[in-house]
């Protein structure tokens, strides 16, 4: 994705989403009860921690209006050793 490609272009690296970020992304979302589709992406989801992917997801799962979750990765592919027992027991919560 473009994402990728600039991080390349420029060498930036990646950081941790700060939790202020994400928490106000959840506020966002809990505010607009139209949002029913929520779509975890921003570089590839599944890189982020496991703490914080998990409270994410616990996040977005206490919004009653929130029916949908989707992560957007290409991490299987690109780097399956990430999916581990860890990882699997987060997303089937």
């Amino acid at each position: 994705c473009r994402h990728c490609q600039r991080r390349r272009n420029i060498g930036a690296k990646d950081a941790d989403k700060s939790r202020a970020v994400l928490e106000a992304a959840v506020q966002y979302v809990r505010d607009n009860e139209e949002i029913r589709d929520v779509l975890i992406t921003g570089g590839d989801a599944l890189l982020l921690s496991d703490k914080t992917l998990d409270w994410l997801l616990g996040e977005l799962d206490s919004i009653p209006h929130v029916e949908i979750k989707r992560i957007g990765t290409r991490t299987p592919v690109t780097l399956p050793q990430r999916i581990t027992p860890e990882l699997c027991a987060i997303l089937e919560k």
